[in-house]
């Protein structure tokens, strides 16, 4: 019997996609992108290759190329401002957390440090093309080797974006000793920062705060008092056998208090939620409770 070669080359497609595909996380709390106004999305696979548009990335100079060509497509032909556009990226749940880790180093040093990273819910999770559900991430900007955004910006003409609604861990933060940082003229603030170092605990529903064991309703509330009591950031401890589903299980609760107290400070003062502000109000929300979640891996 003769086979077509249209028909190998369907087999030849769904081989490749099918394993291009990854296994999004499932969790209880998850931000909507409801702008949707992210590149062309980066999928990361359970061995932490790179994926863009279903082609396997092989080197450095082809994600260049990929990217900066994705961004220039968005600017000119969506006609979105160049300071709205982030990263959307899609990563296997087993994904080890020592290739995350790797993988937000090189974009950081690619000068891309504002990420949306996706999850989803039982009853919530992402539309291609239309919205994406997960959790805004900024990575901090050591060192760039290679900074892409600026060399797209210079080439094309495209003018400098306007500072985010965003704080991230770029402020001016500086370590003074291990569990802090110093914040330097911070809005009306001059002091330290406390970092509060958050596991969760093996083979259960536990978590650890600084060493102190909470269950899993006792966790929310006392996040839910740091975040309202003082300006504080938050380090997730994971070890390097950890997977990317385990780091989704101690940023979706983290993120969900924050979003809270965001919108309960909004309401209060505007009226309306925090994602229906303007540009200005998002900034004043984040200032009263800023975003500052970081990987930290043990050795």
């Amino acid at each position: 019997m003769k086979i077509s070669f249209g028909f190998y080359l369907l087999l030849l497609v769904n081989i490749v996609h099918g394993q291009n595909r990854v296994n999004i996380p499932i969790c209880d709390f998850v931000q909507t992108e409801k702008e949707f106004r992210l590149l062309v999305p980066l999928t990361v696979n359970k061995n932490g290759n790179f994926i863009i548009n279903d082609s396997n990335i092989n080197t450095e100079s082809e994600f260049d190329k990929k990217i900066s060509s994705q961004i220039i497509y968005q600017v000119f032909n969506k006609s979105l401002g160049y300071s709205t556009i982030k990263f959307e990226i899609q990563i296997d749940s087993s994904c080890k957390i020592e290739k995350i880790d790797s993988i937000f180093k090189f974009l950081a040093g690619r000068s891309f440090n504002k990420l949306f990273l996706v999850a989803k819910t039982k009853a919530s999770s992402r539309i291609d093309g239309i919205l994406s559900t997960g959790f805004n991430y900024e990575i901090e900007l050591n060192e760039i080797q290679n900074n892409l955004t600026s060399k797209i910006r210079n080439q094309n003409g495209i003018p400098p974006p306007s500072p985010p609604p965003s704080i991230g861990w770029n402020m001016p933060f500086k370590y003074s000793v291990p569990s802090t940082f110093t914040i330097n003229n911070y809005k009306n603030y001059d002091g330290i920062v406390e970092v509060y170092k958050v596991k969760k605990l093996p083979n259960s529903e536990g978590y650890s705060i600084n060493n102190m064991t909470h269950n899993r309703t006792d966790f929310k509330l006392a996040i839910r008092k740091l975040i309202k009591n003082n300006l504080c950031a938050f380090e997730l401890i994971l070890d390097r056998s950890a997977t990317y589903f385990n780091f989704v299980e101690l940023i979706s609760p983290i993120k969900n208090e924050i979003e809270d107290m965001r919108n309960k400070y909004s309401n209060n003062k505007y009226s309306q939620n925090y994602y229906n502000l303007g540009y200005s109000d998002k900034i004043n929300v984040v200032d009263a409770y800023p975003d500052l979640i970081k990987l930290l891996i043990e050795e």
